[in-house]
């Protein structure tokens, strides 16, 4: 994985250069972070270790019911790795519940009911709902940071033995790394540990780095950063990013980076007249894997990898001419290797823009508000 900047002004390569002490200091820091040592702990392990242990009853499908942190990672890491008989109950839509429950084969489904404070009032409607339809207690797999919490009490009331706790240290939305987001890619046959051990090549320098440049651009007027993917296999990574970054930095009036989403080539089509041509309000990320797969396109002389190839790089010479900054991120081609080290990698980043920007970066006091009211709503 390889960070390249384009189209920098010239003060800031001075201002980075100046501050690389300090940032190599930050990076120190940001290694002795909860987020940053769950995947390596021996806690993560042999939580592991235990479900592969687990006599499950046969299953065709997987389900995650769960929220944000507790759901938009393990979709991202799950789509990534392949994993197409995955679904994901993460909304209390009626119509888009009851056209699951109506259309799903629930008794060959593997449950996994995630809510980190086990008080999640959505998760909480919708395990009632599974859970009245009588579903082996086999089949459903609950994790949460208390085991004795509202949710995980109502899960061993109908028979469910195997809980898992996660860490209470490791913010929702960072989890994806920890049992919360392997568990599942786990139960679908995907070898994580071996995946893990990557996350050792992890530069955690370069990380820190686009944290410094996205926070210099965001001083200059620049508080818009649309992340612009090009592999439809890294599409839901967006969505995960785009949660990190707001609910993470977005804590005062004064400070907060709202991230877009754009995978190429389709939003070339779709927003790439603005990014060019509109408001110069924004900050860019592209992130391009190594495409090794090759594909004939009959009556031409160039492969469909070398069209789109040559988008990305006309995309991108079209960002250079018009002098519009960007950051580049080139990746292998393994895709679910590239994923898992994106996460670490944008987790990085995030955090350390939080210190910088000397706020909590793993609270999200206006959600807990939200909830709040919520639940006065549906007591009255």
């Amino acid at each position: 994985m390889k960070l390249n900047f384009h189209e920098q002004p010239k003060s800031l390569e001075k201002a980075l250069h100046s501050q690389e002490g300090s940032l190599a200091l930050l990076a120190t820091l940001i290694k002795e972070k909860p987020f940053f040592k769950a995947p390596f702990s021996e806690e993560t392990n042999s939580i592991l270790l235990k479900f592969k242990g687990l006599k499950l009853p046969s299953y065709e499908r997987i389900c995650v019911v769960g929220l944000g942190g507790s759901s938009l990672g393990t979709k991202a890491l799950a789509h990534a790795c392949g994993v197409r008989n995955m679904d994901f109950l993460d909304n209390v839509d009626p119509a888009f519940v009851q056209e699951y429950i109506n259309t799903a084969p629930l008794t060959k489904t593997l449950f996994f009911i995630v809510s980190k404070s086990g008080e999640t009032v959505e998760v909480d409607a919708l395990s009632r709902i599974l859970l009245a339809k009588k579903i082996d207690s086999k089949l459903i797999i609950g994790i949460s940071e208390n085991e004795n919490s509202s949710l995980m009490t109502l899960l061993k009331k109908y028979g469910v033995t195997s809980i898992f706790k996660c860490s209470a240290d490791v913010p929702g939305r960072f989890s994806v790394l920890t049992p919360v987001g392997l568990l599942p890619i786990l139960a679908s046959g995907i070898d994580v540990f071996a995946l893990l051990k990557h996350l050792n090549n992890v530069d955690i320098l370069s990380a820190v780095k686009l944290a410094y440049v996205t926070g210099w651009h965001y001083q200059h007027d620049k508080n818009i950063l649309p992340l612009f993917i090009y592999s439809e296999a890294l599409n839901y990574f967006a969505d995960w990013y785009i949660q990190l970054l707001s609910e993470s930095i977005g804590k005062k009036r004064n400070i907060g980076i709202t991230p877009l989403k754009a995978v190429g080539v389709k939003d070339q089509h779709a927003q790439l007249q603005l990014f060019l041509d509109g408001p110069l309000d924004k900050f860019y990320v592209f992130i391009k894997p190594d495409t090794n797969k090759t594909a004939k396109i009959n009556g031409l002389k160039y492969s469909l990898n070398e069209l789109f190839d040559a988008e990305y790089k006309g995309v991108l010479g079209a960002f250079s001419k018009k002098k519009i900054p960007f950051a580049e991120i080139k990746t292998a081609a393994d895709t679910a290797i590239t994923v898992v080290k994106l996460f670490l990698f944008f987790e990085i980043q995030v955090a350390a823009l939080g210190m910088m920007f000397e706020l909590n970066y793993e609270n999200q006091p206006a959600v807990e508000l939200s909830k709040t009211i919520t639940r006065t709503v549906l007591l009255k």
